[in-house]
This record gives C-alpha cells, sequence and structure tokens, in this order.
C-alpha cells in the first residue's frame, strides 16, 4: 500500500461553509424573534457640578408582545444565585413576584408597542429619589413584557444566558474625579 493523501473535496468545504453560514443566520433570527431591550447605556446627570441621577438610554424590540416595562435589579443577588447552582427559575420568580430583594426601581409599563418597530426610549432616575441606587452600583436592566390582555408577564429578558437571551448589567455613573486626578 501506499502513501495515501487526504485532500479535502471543495464541495465538502463549501458544503461545510454554507451549513456555518445557515447556523449564525438561524442563531441572528433567533435572537431577533425575542422581545428584547439592547444599546443600553447609563449617561450621568449633574447639578452644580455633582451627579446625582443617570439618563438610561434603551432601545426595546417586540417580536410578539404590545406591553414592556422596564426594571433594575441588584446584580449581586444574580450572582448569588449562579453561585448555589444556577436556576434560570428561581430569577423568574423574583421578576415575577415582584421581589424587593432584586428588583431596586421599575419604569412605568409601555403599551401599544409594535411588533417589528423598534423603540428608542429615555428615561431619568434621580438618585435616592423613590429608589436606594447609588452611584457605582451594579444594576441589571431587565425587560418583562406581555400581550395587552395578559394578567402577567409572559417573557423576562436580561437576566438569563442562552437561547438568544444575554445578561444586561451596567454600573451606574458617579461622581466625577476632583480636578486635577
Amino acid at each position: 500500500m501506499g502513501n495515501c493523501t487526504r485532500r479535502s473535496s471543495p464541495f465538502l468545504v463549501a458544503v461545510a461553509v454554507a451549513l456555518a453560514g445557515l447556523a449564525a443566520a438561524a442563531s441572528t433570527a433567533r435572537a431577533q424573534s425575542i422581545s428584547r431591550h439592547e444599546r443600553v447605556q447609563a449617561k450621568p446627570i449633574t447639578k452644580a457640578g455633582q451627579v446625582v441621577g443617570f439618563k438610561l438610554k434603551v432601545v426595546v424590540h417586540s417580536a410578539n408582545f404590545t406591553n414592556m416595562q422596564l426594571g433594575l435589579g441588584r446584580a449581586s443577588v444574580r450572582e448569588e444565585i449562579r453561585q448555589k447552582g444556577w436556576d434560570p427559575g428561581k430569577m423568574r420568580g423574583l421578576l415575577e413576584r415582584q421581589d424587593k430583594s432584586y428588583i431596586r426601581t421599575q419604569f412605568p409599563e409601555l403599551a401599544g408597542l409594535v411588533n417589528g418597530q423598534p423603540k428608542e426610549l429615555e428615561l431619568e432616575v434621580h438618585y435616592g429619589k423613590g429608589n436606594d441606587l447609588k452611584p457605582g452600583d451594579q444594576v441589571d436592566v431587565f425587560s418583562a413584557w406581555r400581550g395587552a390582555g395578559d394578567g402577567g408577564f409572559k417573557h423576562f429578558f436580561g437576566v438569563f444566558e442562552g437561547g438568544g437571551h444575554v445578561f444586561t448589567t451596567v454600573t451606574l455613573p458617579g461622581a466625577k474625579p476632583a480636578a486635577g486626578k
């Protein structure tokens, strides 16, 4: 027997490349078919040179719900659950019960969202006014989704990972560094 040289057939290479492209497209389509938020930014609000709060900018995408509510959760709670053995059901339970051990603040519910039409939001939060938020806090940004006639929220985004979901955690803007530092 002689030496056998293994060569990749151009056809097999093309098939492999096509399959990889299809897998990437399917992953993108799955992520885009989930009601979600993205492009989250927290910019400081200053008064007399002091940071007194922040503007939360976010883009929301409805895939199949008309109503959405944004909230901020205590990121350390999610980490505690993760360390004890990750269970997405525990996070969902905190959100469904509107558990104050996790939820730091919630914004008014937004109704009338149209599927497939992104909506940019800008929300203002002032530290200590109806919340216990402080500069430098790490918070989860979550969105809760439901249809107009639904009794409770059916979908949550921002506190799970996988299947098109991603964690959304931001550090709240703090005081500006002193001059000369």
